[in-house]
């Protein structure tokens, strides 16, 4: 489904730079402060060892500490500590909170990780006295790694919300007692209170905790390429199409007709490879604004078009945690709807300062775009989405671009038409 062998001249694609960078992305979903989800996991890790644990639960607590809110990616987040507040959405958005655990633990089961991953994950609002969720499970059922990513969780949310307006125990002390037992292991509490100390606290910055996980969890050996690499890209996917009805389909075919236009324009192995990622990911910045915002029927407010104009960038801040993609592919997702007349955004780019690749990224969502229905139009077929793109391609992406479409035109049309691509995606158009 997705291109699975990694180039040789690539940097290997490692699961420890993924799956963080990927957290980012959840981050902005929840509309958290950036960086929660590897504080969470920085928490629980400290924690773990100081527990005693064995390695392996220590690496599997990194996991889902990283990935714990995946399942949530579909509502638009309030910034609430979900089981302790109604979600501004409503009964509609608390719904989908209750079950984001079990979301988040079916997406972890499909990654090259322990099984033991899901179960953390499907854990994280259960309570010791069976008042939590998604289960209400409780007492000797909730294992110790339950409770640690359970408390970690939930301290993360005190310390982001309280830090720099004063100092963070006096606001988790309040928490854990009135809460102790109930909700949170007294044992773990203490100890929690006892390691939150001044050098803890600096490491859970957010240009510094990546490096304190790294010095935690040392991991070694997990490129990922082959099968592997295609199911973190399906699990991914799957969680970007949480966040927006049918994003993910269109993402696997944007990707696809990039990497044909690619092909096409005489790229080797590594550059089409790099443009296909960039086709995949493009729209992962998407996370970022409210879903409200994206299945709203257009005309959008003035405020809700700019958050719309503002996925571009996210999707390159997010794609540049991952070494293999940090120069070039980043730099196209980021510059994927600026348009060579001075038109696009978030930069107004015009003709010589974006590059090729990203002006064939722009043409394979365009392309995906007026093929798929949206809530206010339905799509159009192959021939004439081709026709409309080739028309304003020249003024919008420049003659190279408007070559390769005529060139490629038999391959993109089969692709348009067959079920795979055909009105199953969730692009921008040419807006």
């Amino acid at each position: 489904m997705f291109p699975s062998a990694v180039p040789q001249n690539v940097a290997p694609l490692k699961l420890s730079e993924i799956l963080p960078a990927f957290s980012l992305a959840i981050d902005l979903a929840e509309n958290k402060p950036p960086g929660h989800a590897r504080r969470v996991a920085l928490l629980a890790v400290t924690l773990a060892v100081a527990a005693g644990l064995p390695r392996d639960e220590v690496v599997s607590l990194y996991y889902a500490g990283l990935l714990h809110d995946v399942g949530a990616s579909s509502h638009d987040g309030s910034g609430s500590l979900p089981g302790l507040d109604e979600p501004a959405g409503g009964m509609k958005d608390w719904r989908r909170v209750m079950l984001h655990p079990e979301k988040g633990a079916d997406i972890a089961r499909q990654l090259p990780l322990s099984s033991r991953v899901a179960e953390l994950i499907l854990s994280h609002h259960e309570h010791l006295d069976g008042s939590g969720y998604p289960r209400g499970i409780g007492g000797e059922l909730l294992d110790a790694g339950a409770r640690i990513l359970a408390i970690s969780d939930a301290a993360e949310g005190v310390i982001s919300s309280r830090y720099g307006a004063g100092e963070p125990w006096g606001s988790l002390g309040r928490l854990f007692r009135t809460q102790r037992g109930s909700v949170f292991d007294p044992g773990l509490a203490d100890t929690l209170l006892s390691l939150l100390d001044a050098s803890l606290l600096a490491e859970m910055e957010t240009g510094a905790v990546g490096e304190a996980l790294r010095r935690r969890v040392s991991i070694n050996g997990d490129e990922i390429e082959g099968e592997k690499l295609e199911r973190v890209l399906e699990a991914l996917i799957r969680a970007i199409d949480l966040k927006s009805l049918s994003l993910g389909s269109h993402a696997a075919n944007v990707a696809r007709l990039a990497g044909t236009l690619a092909r096409e324009a005489g790229f080797g192995e590594e550059r089409q490879w790099e443009i296909s990622m960039a086709g995949l990911f493009h729209d992962i910045g998407k996370f970022a604004v409210p879903t409200s915002i994206l299945q709203k029927p257009l005309p959008l407010t003035e405020s809700e078009a700019a958050r719309v104009k503002s996925h571009p960038f996210y999707s390159g801040r997010v794609l540049r945690e991952v070494e293999a993609f940090r120069d070039r592919v980043a730099l196209w997702t980021e510059l994927h709807h600026e348009r060579s007349n001075g038109d696009g955004y978030p930069f107004n780019y015009t003709r010589q300062q974006i590059p090729l690749e990203a002006r064939i990224i722009a043409a394979a969502d365009i392309l995906d775009a007026l093929t798929s229905d949206r809530p206010y139009r339905r799509g159009v077929d192959g021939e004439e989405a081709l026709r409309l793109l080739e028309k304003q391609a020249p003024a919008m992406l420049g003659r190279e671009v408007a070559e390769l479409l005529a060139r490629a035109r038999g391959r993109l049309l089969a692709l348009l038409s067959s079920k795979k691509v055909a009105r199953a995606g969730q692009g921008d158009g040419f807006g």
